[in-house]
């Protein structure tokens, strides 16, 4: 594969104020890839708001509204590189009102990284389960939408660790409290939990970025920057159907509206005709550009603008998905998952929930429950039947359910196309299940 081809998606998660965009951030300007020119104006920037502690957050945190509240409120995406190695950064918000966007963020990406607090109180809080009405914590959901996902490339930084005076004892505890609550939501992280570098990090200082600590001397494990070097290049999937996951589309003066996104699947070149679902509109590929260069063609796993003329120009928003005219992707409104329901309440026959595929997301309804496997539940003598029927599932319950979308949505077979076919279920803001799909339906 060519250093292009090898482009490697990580997603940055956890609870808010665990200090994710700072330790990016910083780690961003100690691995050289912030020009210090621009890292001066951040300085400036951060020192104008008396949030002077809050510059490296503000190389991740781009909108003057996120530097004002001093919180992730969209995804941001930055290029990096590593042993000549291409990775994408993606800093996703840790704030529950903006668990959509964490969502899209996750649904494309080949790794993760899982930030912790071992600040006092920060990782409880952030493991919170909550109930109907309180939320739930956003390391809780995050790690739960990142294992579902199929997400197996996991790095865990427990943060803070100098609001920890660098203790091992807490580092310790915390990485208990967080691989005791992985058993309880079944993840499939704890089958590798053996390979999953947990490493002690403080992101305000720097320590244990790219050399180990002198603050830290009990810890042996790789860096930060060791860590992402390990991690393995995704599967090339460029021989299957085009499908381009739309992140965000933006007016370029003099160009036109400009497209973003990640190709999961397939190959696309300048004069192809494609199609943007969930619609059938065409459209013809003008240009393509990998960062800022431009290029005739581009493949499975990179990051690319677009520029598209024609129809389909009009359906070019977030969540789109695109594919040539020959292979277009589906979209009908009916589908079949798998699911692992892990709400309060008994999910039920009508339930009308929030479901999240790719950067997308649509209302769907619980039209039919085909079959709740009982093997490990609880309330496997529970009555849930009607004429032969079920037409309830209970927590922690693993069923096949048939959902009914009100609106299109871009969704594939999890055999086919995985990224696409993995899915997350909300309802009242709160993950309720994770799913993959087994079929499309007419």
């Amino acid at each position: 594969m060519s250093k292009k081809e090898s482009l490697t998606s990580i997603a940055v998660i956890g609870h808010v104020d665990h200090g994710k965009s700072t330790l990016m951030g910083h780690f961003l300007y100690q691995i050289g890839a912030v020009d210090p020119r621009v890292m001066k104006k951040h300085e400036t920037d951060a020192d104008g708001l008396g949030m002077s502690s809050w510059k490296w957050a503000y190389i991740l945190d781009a909108f003057q509204e996120e530097k004002e509240k001093g919180k992730t409120m969209d995804i941001a995406f930055r290029r990096f590189e590593i042993d000549n190695r291409d990775f994408v950064l993606i800093d996703n918000p840790g704030h529950r009102d903006f668990t959509k966007h964490t969502i899209a963020g996750l649904s494309t990406a080949d790794a993760c990284i899982l930030v912790i607090s071992a600040g006092k109180g920060e990782i409880e809080a952030g493991l919170e389960a909550g109930d109907e009405l309180t939320p739930s914590g956003q390391t809780l959901e995050h790690t739960l939408i990142a294992s579902v996902l199929g997400i197996k490339d996991v790095i865990v930084v427990v943060n803070k660790m100098d609001n920890a005076k660098y203790s091992e004892e807490r580092f310790k505890e915390c990485k208990q409290i967080l691989v005791d609550f992985l058993k309880k939501i079944q993840s499939p992280w704890i089958k590798m939990i053996d390979k999953i570098p947990f490493i002690p990090i403080s992101g305000l200082e720097g320590d244990n970025f790219i050399t180990h600590s002198e603050k830290i001397p009990w810890y042996k494990g790789p860096t930060l920057k060791e860590a992402i070097a390990k991690i393995s290049v995704p599967e090339d999937l460029s021989d299957k159907e085009l499908r381009l996951v739309v992140y965000d589309a933006y007016q370029e003066p003099g160009i036109g509206l400009v497209g973003y996104g990640r190709i999961i699947s397939g190959k696309i070149k300048v004069n192809d005709r494609v199609v943007v679902a969930p619609g059938i509109r065409k459209a013809t590929v003008k240009t393509l550009w990998d960062d800022e260069e431009e290029i005739s063609t581009a493949s499975s796993g990179m990051d690319i603008n677009f520029l598209l003329k024609g129809e389909a120009e009009e359906d070019l928003l977030r969540g789109a998905v695109i594919g040539l005219d020959k292979q277009i992707p589906s979209s009908k409104p009916r589908m079949k998952v798998r699911l692992l329901y892990l709400g309060v309440q008994p999910l039920v026959l009508g339930n009308i929930l929030i479901l999240h595929v790719g950067s997308n997301h649509v209302e769907a309804e619980i039209e039919s429950i085909e079959k709740v496997h009982l093997k490990n539940s609880k309330y496997k003598n529970t009555p849930r039947d009607i004429d032969g029927k079920p037409i309830m599932v209970f927590t922690e319950e693993v069923a096949s359910v048939i959902l009914q979308t009100k609106n299109p949505i871009v969704a594939e077979k999890q055999s086919d196309i995985p990224k696409l076919g993995r899915v997350i279920l909300r309802k009242k803001g709160r993950v309720i299940a994770a799913a993959v799909v087994e079929d499309i339906l007419d």
